[in-house]
């Protein structure tokens, strides 16, 4: 981009506008590697099954 500043044209850096995702998928999914998908996909398996609710919450507390 440039600016027309005494004269000449300017050119302007682009600026990087700062991302304010602070849920808890986009820190999950923030940096995924095959592990952190495997046991996603593991959680949603054993929760469309109904599985116990424990085993789920310790996964979970690996991918944080």
């Amino acid at each position: 981009m440039s600016v027309y500043k005494n004269g000449k044209f300017a050119d302007i850096p682009p600026t990087k506008v700062p991302s304010d995702s602070g849920s808890i998928i986009d820190k999950l999914l923030g940096d995924t590697d095959s592990d952190k998908l495997l046991i996603l996909a593991l959680m949603f398996l054993l929760i469309r099954e109904g599985a116990d609710m424990k085993l789920i919450l310790a996964l979970g507390y690996i991918l944080l």
